[in-house]
């Protein structure tokens, strides 16, 4: 498979698309759940978590994939509490990303499909986009919204744009 093929297996386009087809309604927009997962760190500090993660992905790949930094703290706690339960041998993950309202993952192993229907890549990417809290896909409590529209004034159209 060729390069532009494997990035676009871990895009955000490509994780919306597969996300979409399922029926799954976009309950707001990313700069909303950028606010709410700020919202929603961890009771532990960044760096704590950041620790947990680091180790996490080392003991059970080898690897910590690049970008893991970047992502809301509160995604990266619940990372290895998702990823726990699974053999990891096939996921490698190599990279994580937070685009466009969704997590993006990318693998070292990933083997596309001609037939375009899901792979145990897309699974995983499915998986971990619905268990994250907060995600797009459900909606945010009525405290959530109100410490949004209060904290981030420029927020308050966007809170309203989006609805399932």
């Amino acid at each position: 498979m060729r390069e532009e093929q494997i990035a676009y297996l871990s895009s955000a386009d490509h994780i919306l698309e597969r996300l979409l087809a399922c029926g799954l309604k976009q309950k707001f927009t990313p700069a909303v759940l950028a606010a709410a997962a700020e919202l929603l760190e961890p009771p532990a500090s960044r760096e704590w978590v950041m620790a947990e993660a680091r180790q996490f992905f080392a003991a059970r790949t080898g690897l910590i994939p690049h970008g893991l930094e970047e992502l809301p703290a509160r995604w990266v706690q619940q990372l290895p509490l998702n990823l726990a339960g699974r053999e990891m041998g096939p996921f490698m993950i190599t990279s994580l990303a937070f685009e466009q309202g969704v997590l993006c993952v990318a693998f070292a192993h990933e083997v596309g499909t001609k037939t375009g229907h899901m792979t145990i890549w897309d699974d995983l990417r499915f998986v971990l986009n619905l268990a994250l809290f907060p995600n797009i896909w459900h909606p945010l409590t009525r405290q959530e919204e109100v410490t949004i529209w209060n904290r981030w004034p420029e927020l308050r159209r966007e809170l309203f744009t989006v609805r399932g």
